[in-house]
């Protein structure tokens, strides 16, 4: 598990400490000290992995290790010489190797060498359960020319009338100042900082959820004990060491900490699920008591949910092995089983959701608005995890929530996958659709003619119709977008519908559809004609100058490749327009914003245009250099979440059985022949195996 240890020194002169031998420690190479006249080398079982880095005014000279520790030998004359700042740092365990040189690189550029040290680095795996890297950085600058600076220089101390003061020996009095800052408390807690905000980037891009924290136990109100750094030496020696062995304590006691810390979840849970049953009556009660033990599990509308999906996911791989005489009857039974008792838990959370929302919420959901069964079971359960009323605001934001989570669910049933933009489905309908050609054209199969798919074996016979199967999913997602936009096109412009459903390709409908969430209204024909020039007026002037000063921030700090600031413009960009930016913002409703921010002038617009490049070219990987004139303005984003997609009214629900129903038939009766012969494969294999009399 991913620890903080984050430790700084000084390697003193004063202390008998060599630049030289440390360097020499930390690196596992062998370098020759000038000034003490002997070799440095220490053996070590794992080479580490070092590596030298600069700042840009630095001569090349410093990328040798053995020429850059003894000139500062050279240019360090007290005897008490501070020589170099060391840091002991551990990486994340949960990184690969290419990860956390990775983050090491990126770290050290950005809080050493960006302030003008050399940074020499040297990564220790000696123990793979305590990956640890050591930097040794210099104390003195550089100057533009390449040679060193001055470490301090002298400031007398005036009176007030700018005269020299004098000490009681009759000296003048002066004092020290230093250039840098790199040996003040408030840099060394901004570099505290930095390394578990850089480090938390890493584990966040490469999908760990696991984070770390400068700040101490009590600071952030734990009540664990934290553990000493141990270090290689004591770790071999196990048991004898103090050090080992006061961990092993502190460890003992954190574990007894969460002991309790479950325990008490425990019986928070039971707390819940008292609340959870208040609903219910009597009989029914007994009924889901029933169903929970068959079910191995506390019945609830998350669990019934989840496993729905799991239940789906086993029977769908039962059935593909039972084309070939592989499926395992008992499973199959048990399938049934499960699916007959989740359908009874269903059933039951149905009518208590029904009476929870009716007893509740009936005066509080407008007229207009008829909730479906998964919504209501959804606020149901969000009161009782509150263990509140919702109030209007909640209970609105539970409403919109709800309806995309809903159709997220259901247009993953028929493509079986995530959901993405349309423009990304037609990409995956082409490449299904070049995947089938090829197959076909190898096969050498006409599907009007069943002898030519007789003939193959039972793998490309598989092969060949998840491929079919793969094309058929993918244009019902295809047609599902389409008839959905139509029919909401439908049923907000019945007088221009037929109009704009021919005439308008499917992003500029999605904006249409869009424009309805985003201005709260019917926009007029003429206002939809002018959306992306001359759009309707809604976000204030001064919102508008707040979202083009984090667009530009965003900008310039691409430019300055600081991926912490762009972060940081982003998130307030989120917590500013969370219905423009945030997580279950609707689709297009970027769009829409961008259009109004670009109409107030050039300058803005060419900052949108800046940060839309930008965006897209980090997603795609190649800069896009229209000004965005043409549809790409428009265009559903590919990297858009796939939870935003989901903020498509559950009113096209019906839309779904329609389009399904609508599947070309000459499709369907390629994969309805391919069953068939795959079944009577199986029922062979069985005969010849004696499996079937």
């Amino acid at each position: 598990m991913a620890i903080y240890h984050f430790s700084c020194g000084n390697i003193s002169r004063g202390e008998g400490q060599s630049a030289t031998a440390a360097a020499a420690y930390r690196s596992g190479e062998s370098l020759y000290s000038e000034r003490y006249g002997k070799t440095n080398y220490y053996e070590r079982e794992v080479k580490p992995d070092a590596f030298i880095l600069k700042p840009e005014n630095a001569p090349d000279w410093v990328l040798d290790r053995e020429r850059l520790w003894n000139e500062v030998e050279k240019v360090e004359k007290a005897k008490n010489a501070r020589l170099a700042k060391h840091f002991d740092i551990a990486l994340p365990i949960e990184l690969s190797h290419d990860q956390q040189r990775e983050l090491v690189i990126e770290f050290c550029k950005e809080n050493f060498c960006d302030l003008g040290m050399v940074a020499d680095v040297a990564i220790h795996r000696d123990d793979e359960n305590n990956p640890h890297f050591h930097v040794m950085t210099t104390t003195r600058p550089f100057n533009d020319d390449g040679t060193w600076a001055s470490k301090s220089k002298k400031e007398y101390i005036l009176d007030k009338d700018g005269n020299f003061t004098y000490t009681k020996s009759g000296h003048k009095r002066s004092r020290k100042i230093e250039p840098v800052d790199w040996n003040s408390k408030e840099r060394l807690m901004s570099w505290r900082k930095s390394w578990a905000d850089k480090a938390n980037e890493f584990l966040s891009k490469n999908g760990h959820e696991i984070r770390i924290s400068e700040k101490s136990n009590e600071e952030r109100g734990i009540d664990r004990k934290p553990t000493i750094h141990e270090g290689y030496k004591a770790r071999k020696m196990g048991e004898k060491s103090e050090r080992v062995q006061y961990n092993k304590n502190v460890k003992e006691y954190n574990d007894n900490l969460i002991k309790i810390s479950e325990y008490k979840k425990e019986i928070k849970q039971v707390k819940e699920i008292e609340k959870i049953t208040r609903n219910f009556s009597p009989k029914e009660k007994k009924q889901l008591a029933i169903l929970s033990k068959e079910l191995k599990t506390f019945v609830n509308f998350d669990f019934v949910q989840k496993k729905e999906k799991q239940l789906a996911h086993w029977e769908r791989s039962e059935l593909f092995k039972s084309q070939f005489g592989l499926e395992n009857k008992e499973n199959l039974s048990k399938i049934n089983n499960q699916k007959e008792l989740v359908s009874k838990a269903e059933s039951l959370l149905k009518k208590e959701a029904d009476r929870f929302v009716n007893s509740h919420y009936k005066d509080a959901i407008p007229n207009d608005v008829k909730l479906s069964n998964y919504q209501k079971q959804y606020i149901t359960d969000l009161s009782v995890k509150r263990n509140k009323i919702l109030d209007q605001n909640e209970l609105k934001e539970a409403i919109f929530d709800s309806e995309n989570k809903e159709f997220y669910s259901s247009i993953n049933k028929i493509t079986r996958d995530s959901f993405t933009s349309y423009s990304n489905f037609k990409k995956t309908l082409e490449r299904n659709e070049k995947m089938l050609e090829k197959l076909v054209k190898e096969y050498d199969v006409d599907f009007k003619n069943p002898k030519t798919i007789e003939k193959l074996d039972a793998e490309d016979l598989n092969k060949l119709k998840t491929a079919t199967i793969r094309v058929n999913n993918t244009k019902n997602a295809l047609k599902f977008i389409e008839g959905y936009y139509e029919s909401k096109i439908e049923e907000l412009y019945p007088e221009h519908a037929k109009e704009l459903n021919e005439k308008m390709p499917i992003h500029e409908k999605e904006i249409v559809v869009a424009s309805h969430e985003y201005y709260g209204r019917v926009l007029q024909k003429n206002e939809l004609m002018r959306l992306k020039d001359n759009p309707p007026v809604k976000y204030s002037d001064e919102d508008k100058s707040y979202a083009i000063l984090k667009l530009k921030g965003y900008g310039l700090n691409h430019e300055n490749k600081n991926k912490l600031g762009k972060s940081e413009c982003i998130e307030e960009l989120k917590g500013k327009f969370p219905e423009i930016f945030g997580a279950y913002a609707k689709p297009g409703m970027e769009q829409l914003f961008f259009s109004e921010l670009s109409s107030v002038s050039k300058e803005y617009k060419e900052i949108v245009d800046k940060y839309l490049a930008v965006t897209r070219s980090e997603y795609s990987g190649s800069t896009i250099k229209d000004d965005l004139t043409n549809e790409d303005y428009y265009v559903m984003s590919n990297n858009r979440k796939t939870a935003n997609i989901g903020g498509l009214l559950a009113g096209g629900f019906s839309t779904i059985n329609k389009t399904l129903n609508e599947l070309d038939y000459a499709e369907r009766d390629k994969i309805n022949e391919m069953n068939r012969l795959q079944a009577k494969a199986a029922r062979r294999n069985r005969r010849n195996s004696g499996l079937e009399r």
